[in-house]
């Protein structure tokens, strides 16, 4: 990953020399409302975003490169290949951080970079996947003490 965070700055620079933009490390986010929700975020952009990050052999690479250049032509891509891509948990993310936007970066060391291997994709903050996933994340939080107590009866009863 750090070889990636190098390559998508050395990426920004190119794409916009007079205000590249860098990338801060950001482990893991405590979302400001809900301190017992977070986000392992690969870093901090110094536009406001996110950064996600994954970096995998030249088959599963290249099967990201095809799932964003459909996004890019304006194609639907189903919910499967998107969580191929990581969708949720960026928003995830934004949702912890605040952030407004968030880099979907790809690498591998498999191909050269001008042959695809750095994909580089901006997605903007869904507001509508955020909320409901923020509403799951809620309901799941009160079921952990039921969860809780019923994983400790089950034990007892196996003694």
């Amino acid at each position: 990953e750090p070889i990636a965070v190098d390559k998508f700055e050395d990426y920004m620079e190119d794409f916009n020399p007079s205000n590249p933009i860098t990338v801060k490390e950001a482990g893991f986010a405590i979302h400001p409302h809900f301190p017992e929700f977070g986000a392992s975020v690969d870093g901090l952009t110094s536009d406001g975003g996110i950064l996600e990050i994954k970096c995998r052999g030249r088959l599963a690479h290249l099967q990201q490169f095809v799932i964003i250049d459909k996004l890019n032509k304006g194609e639907s891509a189903t919910a499967t290949e998107l969580l191929k891509v990581a969708h949720h948990q960026r928003q995830w993310g934004m949702y912890c951080t605040g952030a407004a936007h968030s880099y979907f970066v790809a690498y591998t060391d498999d191909l050269p970079i001008d042959a695809g291997g750095l994909l580089v994709k901006r997605f903007e903050r869904d507001e509508e996947l955020i909320i409901e996933m923020g509403y799951k994340a809620v309901q799941a939080r009160d079921l952990i003490p039921e969860l809780v107590k019923r994983y400790k009866e089950a034990i007892e009863n196996t003694k």
